[in-house]
């Protein structure tokens, strides 16, 4: 028996539409999983993410660059001094300071090589306060205070030479950068107890060890008759610290790569 012809035509209808709507589901369920036709929140959480990702990166590259400054520092500026050294006749490494490097033929090297040593720790000190463990307690805040002050003392040693003043500038400056960096180190030691002591538990302990030692070794240089040789032997033990202290500081920043940053925000809570 035929179907009347209205009948006909409203079930074809109807499969056509069916067929259509079938086709836009699929489409729609592609096309959401691509990045342009995502769903608005969606889009809003991957963005957020990425951001995220982003300023992590970023400050794990200044993280990086201030412990650098520790790094390079120390092993810059006794390059510099060793240079100076060999170019100025007569000079003693036993009975002469450093800062007479800063007065006389090639003085520039010398007094450039403490400004740049002192911008240096400064960044250094940067480096210290994002690597140290939060929060940082009072102990902590005041080392890197200290830091600070030692970079701008060493940096003023530059600018205002034995020779500048009769030395009183220089003297001064000099003087509190020496007893701001053996502060620090004990200071650091003593800020560090408590945290964890696989990732700080050693170098809490050297930290320690090379302040004291810094502080008999100060004590030593104001009274022997090699006083080139004594301060040297002195500005040995903070300057090492330093060094270390950027190694360590520019490892921890190789413990949170963006990889697994970004696994970390994508894992399910």
């Amino acid at each position: 028996m035929q179907r009347e012809p209205y009948l006909q035509s409203y079930t074809e209808r109807s499969k056509r539409t069916a067929a259509f709507f079938n086709l836009y589901v699929a489409a729609k369920g592609t096309l959401y999983h691509t990045p342009f036709f995502r769903e608005p929140a969606a889009r809003g959480e991957k963005s957020e993410m990425n951001n995220k990702v982003w300023r992590l990166t970023q400050t794990q590259n200044k993280q990086r660059l201030f412990a650098f400054c520790g790094i390079l520092a120390p092993i810059l500026f006794t390059l510099l001094v060793i240079i100076a050294s060999l170019l100025r006749p007569g000079y003693s490494e036993i009975h002469n300071f450093i800062s007479d490097l800063g007065v006389g033929p090639y003085a520039i090297i010398q007094n450039t090589n403490f400004v740049i040593f002192g911008l240096l720790s400064i960044g250094f000190a940067l480096g210290l306060r994002g690597g140290l463990p939060a929060p940082l307690g009072r102990a902590l805040k005041a080392s890197v205070l200290l830091v600070v002050i030692f970079g701008f003392g060493i940096l003023l040693a530059g600018v205002f030479p034995e020779n500048y003043l009769a030395g009183g500038l220089h003297t001064l400056a000099s003087s509190a950068a020496f007893l701001s960096i053996i502060a620090a180190q004990l200071l650091v030691w003593h800020g560090l107890r408590g945290k964890d002591s696989a990732v700080w538990g050693r170098y809490r302990t050297y930290s320690l060890i090379s302040g004291l030692l810094s502080l008999i070794l100060v004590w030593f240089s104001s009274s022997t008759d090699y006083p080139g040789a004594a301060q040297r032997i002195f500005l040995a033990v903070p300057w090492i610290w330093i060094e270390v202290t950027g190694l360590k500081l520019y490892s921890l920043t190789k413990a949170t790569e963006p990889p697994r940053a970004l696994e970390s925000l994508t894992a399910p809570s």
